[in-house]
């Protein structure tokens, strides 16, 4: 875990790019994704959404995410998590952030990828989750 301030100052480069890919109406998942474009915001981070309308545009719309050659993939939603998991091992020179979840059943090679960009799991309370978040995301725009 971070000390606190200890990413006090770290902004992402100019020209980052961030696809969110949210799907959910929950109030965590509106939280989540209303804070990652306010951190957008906020940073000056060129920030595209993506929003699946069914289930059956989950995978088209993470491969679409990934084609639009981001720095990151944002992700918030629980119905996002299963088919992300089976498009991020695919892409593993891609950087994905799933936030307000966990990707069980990771591949080895995967986990060990994760592993070395950066370890970002919180557990926080709703009023600090837009914290939270901003510090995930700014840990992953190094």
């Amino acid at each position: 875990v971070p000390e606190p301030g200890s990413w006090d100052g770290i902004r992402p480069r100019d020209g980052y790019r961030v696809v969110l890919l949210t799907r959910g109406d929950d109030a965590p998942t509106r939280t989540l994704a209303d804070a990652v474009r306010a951190w957008a915001d906020a940073e000056g981070v060129d920030l595209r959404t993506l929003e699946p309308a069914t289930p059956d545009d989950l995978v088209p719309s993470i491969a679409e995410a990934v084609g639009m050659g981001p720095d990151l993939v944002i992700s918030a939603g629980e119905d996002l998590v299963d088919p992300l998991a089976v498009v991020s091992a695919s892409h593993l020179d891609q950087e994905f952030l799933v936030v307000g979840a966990e990707i069980a059943g990771m591949s080895k090679e995967r986990d060990e990828y994760l592993k070395k960009q950066a370890e970002a799991q919180f557990a926080v309370p709703e009023a600090q989750l837009v914290e939270a978040v901003r510090k995930i995301l700014d840990k992953h725009s190094r």
